[in-house]
């Protein structure tokens, strides 16, 4: 069994949002900087706990994205929780 080295944990802390979901593309917004994680059918997504689409991000919610060691800007995993 070959094990896959651990991609790159982006923590969302308290300024880290979604600043836009267009199709299978991501962006974050920290501390005035964005940055832009694809998405692709292993992408794991959660919003407040539950199995979501990324259809269901929307811009301000507030996010960790997991990326993929070999491609750091594929999201292996998205937890974003909606503030409310």
């Amino acid at each position: 069994m070959t094990m896959m080295p651990k991609g790159k944990k982006i923590d969302a802390g308290v300024k880290t949002s979604i600043a836009s979901v267009a199709g299978n593309a991501v962006t974050i917004s920290k501390d005035q900087t964005t940055a832009t994680y694809l998405t692709d059918s292993n992408t794991r997504i959660f919003i407040n706990g539950n199995a979501a689409s990324v259809e269901r991000l929307a811009k301000g919610m507030r996010v960790v994205v997991e990326t993929s060691s070999l491609k750091p800007k594929l999201a292996r995993a998205i937890t974003a929780t909606s503030g409310s």
